[in-house]
């Protein structure tokens, strides 16, 4: 059964349910590994954000890049991530990817932070999303979210919050800002684990087995 990163996990789960049973059924298929199109956007945010290095260098530096489409949508992202860092001008810091899993421990599903912040004194893990589709869901991104404080509290370093940041629109997504959505969360998780067993059976796969669980990363 698949893992997903959050981008991708998001995407699935802002579709209409057509749209995410074919999704899943792709995701289900034989594969050898896909070509990461924002590797691009990761690294160049890295440059402007723990680098230090200018927007305007940060852009030269992406031309680079092979591909016009993801040339254009990398560049496009930094612009959003450089005007967003204007108005967040805190220190940046450093957190470990962690990995939530579905409650029949069938679906994993990792936050993978682009980067942390101190904003007013707390510290926020933040994943930017920069699919151009489809559109994020609000309640839908917060439930994700909500997946993940759990698993960092056994972490060496614990986020006082987590959040996206989509470098389409500049929204910025904290988990502590949309609470009343957090139960939504496990109840996510859980349908996709059902429909990925529904697919696997009619498609002749067999069922997944529940997977020994992640070992937390250590304190030190």
């Amino acid at each position: 059964m698949p893992n997903f990163g959050l981008s991708a996990y998001l995407k699935l789960i802002c579709l209409s349910d057509r749209r995410q049973q074919s999704a899943l059924r792709e995701r289900l298929q034989p594969s050898e590994g896909g070509y990461d199109y924002h590797k691009s956007l990761k690294l160049a945010a890295e440059r402007l954000l723990v680098r230090g290095l200018t927007e305007a260098e940060v852009l030269t530096s992406l031309d680079g890049v092979k591909q016009a489409p993801e040339r254009q949508s990398a560049k496009e992202g930094i612009k959003v991530l450089a005007d967003w860092r204007r108005g967040h001008p805190g220190e940046i810091v450093d957190f470990a990817t962690v990995t939530a899993e579905g409650p029949a421990g069938i679906v994993r599903v990792s936050f993978q932070p682009t980067f942390g912040i101190k904003i007013r004194n707390q510290l926020v893990a933040v994943h930017v999303w920069n699919n151009k589709a489809p559109d994020l869901v609000d309640r839908f991104v917060y439930g994700a979210l909500s997946l993940f404080p759990s698993v960092y509290s056994r972490a060496a370093q614990v986020p006082d919050d987590v959040a996206v940041l989509s470098l389409r629109d500049g929204a910025f997504f904290r988990l502590s800002e949309g609470m009343e959505y957090s139960s939504l969360g496990a109840a996510q998780i859980a349908v996709i684990e059902r429909r990925l067993q529904e697919i696997a059976t009619g498609l002749g796969l067999p069922r997944a087995e529940r997977r020994p669980p992640s070992s937390p990363p250590p304190r030190p």
